[in-house]
Formats: structure tokens, C-alpha cells, sequence
């Protein structure tokens, strides 16, 4: 289990969701979303999508992982949608990144 704070909410996140697996299945729900394919779908639909994804040694720490992912990816599009972006040098300034 791995445990942490993203964002002031306490995250508790299962092994199941971790590794190549966890990160191909993350690229793949991505990329719906940026094709359009999750923001059409129903929230019901969606939650059957990730359901479907899960392995069979899922956690309810692992789904709710999966979930907060999701709202987080079309919460990020729907920002960039509607113009609420910053270039990508100011990031790399404010978190003294190199450029």
C-alpha cells in the first residue's frame, strides 16, 4: 500500500494499481478522455469502464485511485478547454525545473 497527500486529500493507494500494467491502463483512460470518448460517455458507463480495467486483486483504495484519476484528467481537460492553461515555461520556472 502506498500512502500520500495529493492536493490536501490523503490518497491510500493498492499495489494492484501500480507497475507497467497500472501505468498502460492510466495512458489508455488518458487518451479516451482526450479523444472524447470518456467525456461522452455516462458517469455509469465510466465507472464500468474502470471497473472492467481493474485487476482481479483490486482494492477499494485501488478504485477509489482510479476514480480521483479520471475526475482529474477531465477536470484538466475541461480546463485547457476552456483556455484556463499556463505555458509550460512558467511551470518549469515556479517548481525550478530545467527547460
Amino acid at each position: 500500500m502506498v500512502e500520500g497527500v495529493e492536493g490536501g486529500v490523503e490518497l491510500r493507494c493498492g499495489e494492484a494499481t501500480r507497475g507497467e500494467a497500472g501505468a498502460r491502463r492510466r495512458l489508455i483512460r488518458y487518451n479516451r478522455a482526450v479523444e472524447g470518448n470518456a467525456s461522452t460517455a455516462s458517469v455509469r458507463d465510466e465507472l464500468r469502464h474502470i471497473a472492467d480495467e481493474l485487476p482481479d486483486n483490486a482494492t477499494w483504495a485501488d478504485v477509489i485511485e482510479e476514480i480521483h484519476l479520471q475526475m482529474v484528467i477531465e477536470l484538466g481537460l475541461q480546463d485547457a478547454r476552456e483556455g484556463r492553461v499556463k505555458p509550460l515555461e512558467e511551470i518549469r520556472r515556479k517548481y525550478g525545473l530545467p527547460e
